[in-house]
């Protein structure tokens, strides 16, 4: 694209972005069905703008040309304008590249499932199936079951709001497949919970495939217990918040951790 003055468009765009008042903040949850996108907070008779938690949650398309990632039923929160538990980021290298191909576009290094150690099918959406905001809470429950045909796969998010914060209950349902891995992480933290410290890979996880995503990650400790309820805790560093995960289903469960990307500031992301 060729323009006689380049230099004339980026000081508009300066001028334009300089007098161009911010768009308000969302007052309540939202839908964007066509996008893929639900948003949930707390009731306005709940909490003010700045008390608010939001969790938004994507079913979108998760490819394209290369630039989607397989990433349907990620979801974050964002409170007290920090993001607690952030996108690994825009890769590195945008192709060829087993970090990027293999890890920050596979299902695994999101806030979702994955199924029998493989990424999520081309999809184009999700489905929503129930949505709603009332001042007890806010929910959405979003079914991906294409992006990991022939499994069916659903997800539901309940934000309960508190006096000093909130709640939220994550449940995922997966109907197929032999092994159900849930990979959630946050922001950088110190982790606190019941983990032995490790030091090799865990035997469950020996020989696994590049192309699965997990020789990416760092193993920290593993469980001593698969009972419920099982607490982990994440103290962010750099603010004063604790992330608290209580897993109520009987499972096998791994800390460790892995590399953002660089173009994200290279953080280092705990990983559940």
């Amino acid at each position: 694209i060729e323009h006689p003055d380049p230099e004339g468009i980026i000081a508009k765009m300066q001028a334009a972005v300089g007098q161009t008042p911010l768009s308000p903040a969302p007052s309540s949850s939202f839908l964007r069905d066509g996008y893929g996108l639900v948003a949930l907070t707390s009731h306005p008779a709940i909490h003010t703008q700045h008390e608010r938690m939001w969790v938004w949650l994507y079913f979108g398309r998760n490819d394209h040309f290369g630039h989607g990632h397989r990433d349907q039923l990620n979801f974050g929160v964002i409170w007290n304008g920090v993001d607690l538990m952030p996108d690994i980021g825009y890769p590195d290298w945008t192709i060829e590249h087993p970090y990027s191909d293999h890890f920050v576009r596979n299902t695994l290094s999101h806030n979702t499932v994955v199924v029998d150690r493989t990424r999520q099918r081309k999809s184009y959406s999700g489905k929503c199936l129930a949505f709603a905001e009332t001042p007890i809470a806010s929910f959405a429950l979003v079914d991906a079951s294409t992006a990991y045909a022939p499994h069916r796969v659903a997800r539901l998010l309940m934000l309960m709001p508190t006096e000093r914060g909130s709640y939220l209950l994550d449940v995922v349902w997966v109907h197929g497949g032999k092994e159900h891995l849930l990979s959630l992480h946050t922001a950088p933290a110190k982790v606190d919970g019941l983990f032995r410290p490790v030091t090799e890979t865990p035997s469950l996880f020996c020989g696994a495939s590049v192309e699965s995503g997990l020789p990416f990650l760092r193993w920290q400790g593993v469980a001593e217990t698969m009972a419920t309820p099982f607490v982990a805790d994440f103290r962010l560093v750099g603010a004063p918040i604790t992330v608290r995960m209580h897993c109520l289903t009987e499972a096998q469960r791994f800390w460790a951790e892995a590399d953002a990307t660089q173009r994200s500031g290279g953080m280092v992301l705990p990983y559940l």
